[in-house]
């Protein structure tokens, strides 16, 4: 059994602690039990905190009788557990501050969209859909370089064009038509995992034999509105152009969308005249360069 001197020593220990200074001072207002109960209303605590507060005032004002002592600090540490169990709890929830450390420029918050996609009226978009990210830490870690994590509020690529301008399109190559579904299709906001490159072996392949590619447990095709919001969402942030055209070679990837006859809608080769969005004429064309994006499906999708 411990000894009075020890428990004595390990309780004014623990009484050190900001927390337990607190409720010290708390609980020495609270002299009745009617002033614990209104403290408790009034500081949002429960009677249980109050009472934990009130042993502590206590034994900061001199009491040391061994029994006291001994419940004193079982209180405290249960207390001690509690705490613990919040954060291993909260340290569960992966929060957009957490990702953006982890991510690096490979993020783009709700923040950067406000400020580069010129938002102008953030609360219409449903912000409470970004406060926790949907992917695990560990899977944040082994994807940081590959792909970007993406705030996405509902935007059509019209909408996108209309809020950055033109002139970071290839309108005059794109064979588009504004009036399409797919120009004006709008989806859920949310956290996406965006792939910066195409699907690793895709390219110059039919889109059937490119679905092959993609593994189904974990990956989705994107959707053309998607890809345009992130590799614009990333060239604003960054600088950093995704899908960038090369002399030699063509940069785009086919997405989920199609456009009004059905065709694949494609997207990229990002280049000094912009962002090129069309359709691949022929789904099974396995034109020179061209792939298929991917995103990381979320938990439970």
């Amino acid at each position: 059994m411990a000894n009075e001197a020890y428990v004595v020593e390990k309780v004014a220990e623990a009484t050190k602690s900001p927390k337990a200074m607190l409720l010290g001072a708390i609980g020495a207002i609270c002299s009745t039990p009617t002033n614990s109960a209104n403290t408790a209303k009034e500081l949002g605590l429960s009677e249980e905190e109050i009472q934990r507060a009130r042993w502590v005032a206590l034994f900061k004002k001199g009491r040391t009788d061994l029994e006291f002592l001994k419940g004193l600090l079982e209180i405290i540490e249960k207390q001690k557990e509690d705490t613990v169990m919040s954060d291993s709890k909260e340290n569960t929830v992966l929060t957009p501050k957490k990702a953006r450390e982890i991510m690096g420029e490979n993020f783009f918050g709700v923040g950067d969209a406000i400020k580069y996609l010129n938002i102008d009226n953030p609360p219409r978009y449903n912000l409470a859909a970004f406060e926790k990210i949907p992917f695990p830490k560990e899977v944040l870690r082994n994807l940081r370089n590959s792909h970007i994590l993406v705030a996405v509020l509902p935007l059509s690529i019209n909408e996108i064009i209309e809020r950055v301008g033109k002139e970071l399109f290839r309108f005059r190559f794109m064979f588009v038509n504004t009036d399409q579904r797919y120009m004006k299709a709008c989806g859920e906001p949310g956290w996406e995992l965006v792939l910066k490159t195409s699907v690793p072996g895709s390219t110059s392949k039919g889109f059937s034999d490119q679905l092959r590619l993609i593994d189904e447990e974990d990956e989705k095709v994107p959707t053309g509105s998607l890809m345009v919001y992130t590799i614009i969402g990333h060239y604003l942030a960054t600088g950093k152009k995704l899908f960038k055209r090369s002399f030699f070679r063509s940069s785009s990837v086919r997405t989920s969308s199609v456009d009004d006859s059905s065709e694949k809608v494609i997207v990229g080769d990002f280049d000094s005249d912009g962002l090129f969005i069309g359709d691949t004429f022929a789904s099974e064309r396995s034109d020179f360069g061209l792939g298929i994006a991917s995103a990381r499906k979320k938990e439970g999708e």
